[in-house]
């Protein structure tokens, strides 16, 4: 039964996913979402930018 409610929930996401395409939100790239998010967290931290780049 969990299983069913799990697939229930992904098929929801990708159901309102899909209506807000519909009503003009464009999709985001995750991976470069993510590395801008990576930045600002770094920045914020004060964590050497160019050496977590790099590795």
């Amino acid at each position: 039964m969990e299983e069913l409610r799990d697939i229930n929930s992904i098929d929801r996401a990708i159901y309102e996913s899909e209506k807000e395409i519909e009503s003009g939100a464009k999709a985001l790239d995750a991976v470069l979402v993510f590395a801008e998010l990576d930045k600002k967290i770094l920045r914020s931290t004060g964590v050497d930018n160019n050496s977590y780049e790099n590795k």
